[in-house]
């Protein structure tokens, strides 16, 4: 299988969204608010920031300086060219980077930002790593996909156990993250409308999407997968949701 390939494929899917997982401004300040302590001039990564939409109402809600980390360069470029057109490219600074494979100094970071995309290495293997860069006190506000109520129906269990079978409910996060060397802050779901933030306008774009790969078996089983997941969201709402952590690193 091709990597770049799909690299190209995800950069024509996702690139020009808004969004790349659920999520809105107004969620992004709520986590903000439960940061406290921080100083006057915190240190931010945010770490998987796909086009930035987060990094910029971070940029513009708070007065630190925000290291934006993406795996797709083509999303860090895109980010780069919003936060000069706003003003804030001497708040915003770009890397594409594997969030796994990180090098920053020990205990040099304020704050992690990570919306939607920390299950890519496993939730609380990232926990684990990224510890290491926070100050001691420092936060760590990340959002993930949980189950909400228990015996949800068969078609959601059975579709959330292939595309993401280590998702848990959302009462067990106290203590993943107690184990891993955090306190937990604040936790909160979610509203729905987050979630439509992030569909909508993708799909609106699956048409002219199977169109350019009417002859691409792989392009057309990932926009296949997509479309299951927003039938899946469109049936069963009420079952499992994102959910938004505020954590401190313990000394």
């Amino acid at each position: 299988m091709d990597d770049n390939h799909i690299m190209q494929i995800m950069a024509d899917i996702y690139g020009d969204l808004p969004k790349q997982a659920p999520g809105s401004p107004e969620s992004t300040i709520k986590a903000l608010h439960f940061c406290h302590k921080l100083p006057a001039k915190p240190q931010i990564l945010d770490i998987g920031c796909g086009t930035g939409a987060q990094s910029i109402t971070l940029a513009k809600s708070i007065d630190g300086t925000i290291i934006a980390i993406d795996l797709m360069e083509s999303f860090v470029e895109q980010l780069a060219t919003e936060a000069n057109r706003l003003g804030l490219s001497d708040k915003i600074q770009v890397q594409a980077a594997d969030m796994g494979a990180l090098s920053f100094s020990p205990q040099s970071i304020d704050l992690i930002w990570s919306e939607g995309s920390a299950y890519s290495i496993g939730f609380e293997n990232a926990l684990n790593k990224w510890r290491e860069f926070l100050k001691p006190q420092g936060y760590l506000a990340v959002s993930e996909l949980v189950w909400l109520k228990a015996d949800a129906p068969e078609d959601a269990q059975a579709f959330w156990n292939v595309e993401y079978p280590d998702m848990k409910y959302a009462d067990a996060f106290p203590a993943i993250f107690r184990n891993s060397g955090y306190e937990l802050v604040k936790q909160f779901t979610l509203p729905d409308t987050d979630w439509w933030l992030y569909y909508d306008p993708l799909v609106a774009k699956l048409p002219q999407l199977r169109t350019k790969y009417h002859d691409d078996q792989l392009a057309l089983s990932i926009l296949g997968a997509i479309d299951a997941e927003i039938d899946m969201r469109r049936r069963f709402s009420d079952w499992y949701g994102y959910e938004f952590f505020v954590a401190q690193r313990l000394q």
